[in-house]
């Protein structure tokens, strides 16, 4: 079962009216059959309503005539149509699946209308969807997409069916799905966190809806992870800035990797950064003004001379301020230069954001908050989260300096 848009739009049902002469009785009258289409199925079923085949109007599937009881039974057939096509609309709305069956059960009251995990998947995204550059960008989607993929073929591989009931959500299917990502997706703890996070994000989502009762992971816990933060130390920035790549593709590379290291950039401001974006302030200060493209928070930083070296090099470039290429292909020429310096990291555009954090603000006594502003965190708790540690073995160095 799929569950993307572009398949959910191609299943849209078809409802029309059709008369069976085989069936025709004694008085000449034939009756009159309701058929749904879509999703490569159909469900048929009888209205009750019959008329002599020489009436029947196959073009617009009315009855011909204008007596009255012609009349009634055209307006039932309509609020037949009406019924089904009102049940139809309201699941397109919400961009979730429907079938012929579930369709007819619905309309018939034999069954109550109720979602599934992956109905509120369809929802979520559906109208994050809609956002998609009006304040969310198509990478928020993309995330949500690949999280409902996740969950799809959990259901499929572990559960053995196309999808559950939201009734049936309980804490046993969180934690089994967890395992499943640890396990058959080889997921770090990191990674499965923020999976579960989202998923959790969808069911608060759904519940404003009352599509569910309850919180399912009222008693979940994330699993406890604490990632190194890999940054560049003073040693290993100097080398770095000292060393001069006779390959001009190497060189860019590693002056735009310099560059975030005194600016905090993330590869995103990186290659947006435009001439605009520098700004002077009555002191003659340079500064860079631009907006965080992940928390759409905008950034404030303070050019240092490092970095006004750097722009100065590239001065002739037109409008673009550096020579940013691909992150792909940045992160594998940054493995190149690693290796011929001899830094033993996994060297990738990030890290220069973290070695700004780290070595160049933190490791010279600048506040947490400041850097926390910086960088462009939603909350100093992210800050301390991150570089807590760092903060903390350069009060231990500090400690021993005054011990000796």
């Amino acid at each position: 079962m799929t569950y993307r848009k572009s398949n959910f739009m191609k299943s849209r049902l078809n409802v029309y009216y059709y008369i069976i002469t085989s069936k025709q009785n004694k008085k000449g009258l034939c009756p009159i059959y309701c058929r749904i289409t879509g999703n490569k199925e159909r469900k048929k079923f009888a209205t009750g309503t019959q008329c002599h085949p020489k009436d029947w109007n196959t073009l617009d599937n009315s009855i011909k005539g204008d007596s009255d009881e012609t009349y009634r039974n055209n307006q039932y057939l309509k609020s037949i149509k009406n019924k089904l096509e009102n049940i139809i609309l309201e699941h397109h709305l919400n961009e979730m699946e429907l079938r012929p069956e579930k369709l007819y059960k619905l309309f018939k009251g034999e069954e109550k209308q109720s979602y599934t995990i992956l109905d509120a998947f369809q929802f979520h995204n559906g109208n994050i969807r809609k956002q998609v550059g009006k304040g969310l960008t198509k990478a928020t989607l993309v995330k949500y997409e690949v999280i409902e993929k996740h969950v799809q073929s959990f259901i499929k591989d572990e559960l053995k069916t196309n999808d559950i009931n939201l009734s049936e959500l309980n804490l046993a299917f969180i934690e089994d799905f967890k395992t499943y990502l640890q396990v058959e997706k080889n997921h770090n703890p990191n990674t499965i966190n923020k999976i579960m996070q989202r998923v959790r994000k969808v069911i608060r989502y759904i519940i404003k809806y009352d599509w569910i009762e309850k919180d399912p992971f009222v008693n979940y816990k994330p699993m406890k992870y604490h990632k190194e933060v890999i940054f560049l130390t003073q040693k290993e920035l100097t080398t770095l800035q000292a060393y001069q790549f006779t390959q001009e593709r190497l060189q860019q590379v590693k002056d735009c990797f310099i560059f975030s290291c005194y600016t905090g950039l993330a590869y995103n401001e990186l290659s947006n950064l435009r001439a605009n974006n520098i700004i002077i302030d009555d002191k003659d200060t340079e500064w860079i003004n631009i907006k965080r493209k992940k928390t759409s928070k905008t950034l404030i930083i303070p050019l240092l001379s490092k970095a006004k070296e750097i722009l100065r090099k590239y001065a002739n470039n037109e409008n673009k301020l550096l020579p940013v290429i691909s992150n792909q292909k940045m992160n594998s020429y940054l493995k190149e230069i690693a290796s011929i310096i001899g830094i033993d990291k996994n060297l990738t555009s990030h890290i220069a954001r973290k070695t700004f954090a780290s070595t160049v603000l933190l490791n010279n006594n600048v506040p947490m908050h400041i850097v926390s502003e910086l960088l462009g965190h939603s909350s100093v708790t992210v800050t301390e989260g991150h570089y807590g540690k760092v903060v903390k073995n350069k009060l231990l160095e500090e400690i021993m300096r005054i011990d000796k």
